[in-house]
């Protein structure tokens, strides 16, 4: 769980883009609670590894892109992953269907 004392040290930072919008309602969703900030980290914020495979689903289903699971470790606060989504947007798909990492709910 989310410590006072990190809450305190994480300034806060509201979504500036759409892409940070609808990435912290997901999170909102996930979680139970708005996040203060898009800098705020997703495990300090009692985020979990069910609660991430969710993100992940849902994140894919919102902006349609194949985000991996690893994204959500790898930049774990809403900037972050707001950075990797729209990075895939650009790009399009990065892997092939049978190279995907495949999440079970």
């Amino acid at each position: 769980l989310p410590t006072a004392e990190a809450a305190a040290t994480t300034p806060a930072v509201a979504p500036r883009t759409s892409v940070e919008q609808g990435i912290s309602e997901i999170w909102a969703e996930a979680l139970g609670s708005r996040p203060r900030s898009v800098h705020e980290g997703f495990f300090e914020s009692g985020g979990h590894s069910l609660a991430a495979a969710l993100v992940i689903t849902r994140i894919r289903s919102t902006f349609g892109v194949d985000i991996a699971l690893r994204s959500l470790f790898e930049h774990p606060t809403i900037a972050g992953l707001a950075e990797v989504v729209d990075m895939l947007a650009l790009t399009g798909p990065s892997a092939p269907a049978g190279e995907r990492e495949e999440i079970e709910l």
